[in-house]
């Protein structure tokens, strides 16, 4: 079974997406609750990138921009959100709202999607 993870921010990547983002997170006019969780303001938080390097299913972080075609159209008005994609098949795992319950806490988050995860397995 071809099994895999994405998470979709809600913001463009390349450096004027990225400075678009910035700004609009200062102007408080532009927000991604995935970003909240594995970013800080600039870096890439410590726990998430050891959270990643321990999972044993490909998870793949993209922006808008970033997404193939069927990806995209999946997600339009859903994002930021976690999906996997089984045997060609999108399926939702965590929304917008679900991410942002989690409050920026990469731990809140792993907890949510151990349990989402262990759903799907069974």
């Amino acid at each position: 079974m071809e099994f895999e993870i994405y998470g979709v921010y809600n913001a463009n990547g390349g450096i004027a997406g990225e400075i678009k983002y910035f700004l609009g997170k200062i102007t408080r006019s532009q927000h991604c609750e995935l970003c909240d969780i594995t970013n800080n303001l600039l870096l890439t938080k410590k726990l998430w990138r050891q959270f990643i390097d321990e999972l044993s299913v490909p998870f793949t972080l993209l922006h808008l921009n970033e997404q193939p075609l069927d990806m995209a159209a999946y997600t339009e008005g859903k994002v930021p959100c976690i999906i996997s994609k089984t045997n060609g098949q999108f399926s939702m795992m965590l929304d917008r709202e679900e991410l942002g319950n989690c409050k920026g806490n990469v731990r809140s988050f792993i907890e949510l999607f151990n349990s989402k995860i262990g759903s799907i397995e069974e």
